[in-house]
């Protein structure tokens, strides 16, 4: 199996991991709050993350933090609060103001960020078939989340211009923070691993959200609301960092350490598809036929994507 096709696997394997975090993190948002949620997954998250690094890379805790070099940590660490924090931050605005699906449409914009910026920090070059199955698969998803029905209404056009730019922002960040987290697995490529890559992101992301509701004197609140938690809470959070950030976080970083970090963030933006069958399977939720044949053309992208040096070839 080549570099690519395992870095594809691992790409759709991240979306389909966000797919089942998202779930479950619904259910505890709930019951939690999505603040005080944001808080208590990034800590769980880098925490499993540590013990995790500590046991399958044979290394102690002094290794954890001592082993990646200093730029690694200062390119890892802006990628954890860029793409984690910030990028998390402006979502759950931007969730809050205009809702889920008009949140998403906005986040097909963090593939061509992925691209801009990785040609500008890491001068990547992808090929025009590649470009094509880019293009087919955000407009599949595109078409998904478009034709999703929906309940949201926001007339304030204030408010509504302000969820928007949430969301471009949320968009963008995910693209930026994931160039970023390849710029530092590069630093010390054969030595540090995605997953510990994934660990330092993550905490970083959770010292500097924890930082920021200090100085917004919020901190001792969520502590506060994390302790008081019910079981049916914990238990929705716990799965759901497991899935998501955990593993998830760590298989995006091996995509991208395989893969060009533009195709990598096209692969990741398939959550809204894979979240038709699932939904269906688990909610009985009806698939419109919309829906369905954006999912169609998103798979189609896909196959490009996969395929795209044989089309090439084939084409030109």
């Amino acid at each position: 199996m080549s570099f690519e096709l395992q870095g594809e696997l691992f790409a759709l394997a991240t979306a389909l991991c966000w797919t089942f975090g998202m779930l479950y993190f619904t259910q505890a948002a709930k019951r939690l709050g999505a603040n005080v949620l944001n808080h208590f997954r990034l800590v769980l998250a880098a925490l499993f993350l540590g013990v995790a690094v500590i046991i399958i890379n044979g290394i102690d805790l002094v290794q954890l933090f001592s082993l990646p070099s200093l730029t690694s940590w200062l390119w890892l660490g802006f990628s954890g609060f860029v793409g984690l924090t910030l990028g998390d931050w402006c979502a759950f605005h931007a969730f809050d103001i205009i809702g889920p699906r008009k949140t998403s449409l906005f986040y097909t914009f963090a593939p061509g960020a992925a691209l801009l910026f990785g040609i500008f920090f890491l001068n990547e070059r992808i090929s025009a078939m590649a470009l094509i199955g880019m293009f087919i698969t955000v407009a599949g998803v595109f078409w998904v989340i478009f034709n999703r029905k929906s309940q949201e209404t926001h007339n304030h056009h204030i408010s509504h211009v302000k969820g928007v730019l949430f969301a471009i922002g949320g968009s963008l960040t995910q693209g930026i923070g994931l160039v970023f987290s390849k710029i530092g697995l590069q630093q010390q490529e054969g030595i540090l691993t995605p997953l510990h890559a994934s660990w330092i992101r993550l905490t970083i992301a959770a010292l500097s959200l924890f930082t920021i509701s200090i100085f917004r004197n919020q901190a001792l609140g969520i502590v506060r609301s994390i302790a008081k938690a019910d079981s049916t809470a914990v238990r929705y959070t716990l799965m759901a960092t497991i899935i998501s950030p955990v593993i998830g976080v760590s298989l995006s970083l091996y995509a991208a350490n395989l893969i060009s970090v533009s195709i990598a963030q096209t692969l990741f933006s398939m959550v809204p598809v894979f979240i038709l069958p699932v939904s269906w399977l688990l909610y009985r939720e009806k698939i419109t036929f919309q829906a369905f044949l954006g999912a169609l053309i998103a798979v189609a992208g896909v196959l490009i994507l996969v395929w795209r040096n044989e089309l090439t070839a084939l084409v030109f």
